[in-house]
């Protein structure tokens, strides 16, 4: 564990080196990250205007959920795209030989190699909009802050897993990067609760792109709505999801060909 802490702090110092030599870049991401958060919000006005509830879901409600989206898309643009969206150019140039050779797992090594920073902002609005929403609600405290840390946790783990997953493919599949794009288009539903979707997009978004884990399931925790059995299913979808991210990473290195040699 001391070692894999050690990698991990290296890594983050490292990709930090290479974010401040382009610091202008932090302050445009910063303003996007409004712009982006600002049109979110004018949706949500304008679906709300006539004062109607979402899906049984009240504004500020939806809030936490827009909040809890926005964590997770940080998330996905601090770390998942940015390490594991290079699996497949690891592969493709055969650099990712040198990383066999080191003395660590390879998942491990590849999923924290590289970060970006300019999510940060997005992270700090995500948490802000989030705690906001749950004082509105009138429940922000304790025992809702820490259910919603644990089910959002949860939820990181699954899109991280589907996403390694999806990312592995490339040892098989050339183009298998392209899956990366369907995952994130996915997850951009996410900004709503998933009981405003058909019946069948739910059950897409909750047993085969389980994007209301993600999302929706932390939300409802944290405003003191939550469905202990999606909750449930949460908790045991985080780590079943690990598992067969693991499991497909081994099967993938055993049938990895050098493409240096």
């Amino acid at each position: 564990m001391r070692r894999h802490l050690a990698i991990l702090r290296v890594c983050v110092a490292s990709s930090l080196q290479t974010e401040m030599e382009y610091r202008t870049s932090f302050v445009v991401n910063f303003v996007n990250s409004l712009l982006s958060l600002g049109a979110s919000l004018l949706i949500l006005y304008a679906l709300f205007a006539q004062g109607r509830p979402l899906a049984g879901w009240s504004f500020t409600e939806v809030l936490v959920v827009l909040g809890t989206f926005t964590i997770a898309d940080s998330m996905v643009d601090m770390l998942l795209r940015p390490s594991l969206g290079k699996v497949s150019e690891y592969v493709r140039q055969g650099s990712l030989d040198y990383l066999l050779l080191k003395p660590v797992n390879l998942q491990y090594l590849v999923s924290v190699r590289n970060w970006t920073f300019w999510g940060l902002p997005n992270l700090l609005l995500g948490i802000g909009l989030v705690l906001y929403g749950m004082s509105a609600n009138g429940a922000l405290g304790v025992a809702n802050l820490a259910l919603f840390a644990v089910m959002a946790m949860a939820g990181i783990a699954v899109i991280y897993a589907l996403w390694a997953t999806l990312a592995v493919l490339a040892f098989w599949f050339v183009q298998a990067s392209q899956a990366q794009f369907l995952l994130y288009a996915a997850l951009d539903a996410g900004r709503f609760p998933v009981g405003v979707y058909p019946v069948w997009l739910r059950l897409i978004f909750t047993f085969v792109a389980p994007i209301a884990f993600v999302t929706t399931v932390p939300a409802a925790a944290a405003v003191g709505r939550l469905d202990w059995g999606l909750a449930l299913g949460g908790l045991v979808a985080a780590p079943v999801a690990l598992a067969v991210s693991v499991l497909v990473w081994r099967l993938a290195i055993r049938s990895y060909t050098s493409a240096s040699s």
